[in-house]
């Protein structure tokens, strides 16, 4: 038996984007929000943006809307490139503000690789 996770991940692979409403006509998932954080600590690169449709009444109303980027390959191995190429810069600068700039952004960058591969370099 599938379950809510499985069904999402199909539905994104299939469709390519899913919103709360479609959620629940087509999956029966009244909590998607809840079931797309816990795809993404489970590491899947789900994104998302806020999107305006129509209400029933007529109104414009926004609904979030949920999208897979399934290049967990190509973006870890870009993500490798990038800390390797800062970890070279680090290494060499003696800047002490570009120090700590760099820092931060490696950090981003090992935060975005444990969010595609589900761990650190």
């Amino acid at each position: 038996m599938a379950t809510q996770h499985d069904d999402i991940l199909n539905y994104l692979q299939k469709y390519g984007k899913l919103t709360p409403w479609k959620a629940f006509e087509h999956l029966g998932i009244t909590k998607l929000a809840t079931r797309v954080s816990e795809l993404k600590r489970a590491g899947y690169d789900i994104q998302g943006k806020m999107i305006k449709v129509k209400a029933r009444n007529g109104r414009e109303t926004q609904v979030m809307e949920y999208w897979w980027n399934d290049l967990t390959k190509d973006t870890a191995s870009w993500l490798e490139h990038e800390m390797d190429r800062v970890d070279a810069i680090l290494a060499e600068t003696t800047s002490r503000p570009l120090w700590n700039d760099l820092t931060k952004y490696r950090a981003k960058l090992e935060k975005r690789m444990k969010a595609v591969t589900g761990k650190w370099k």
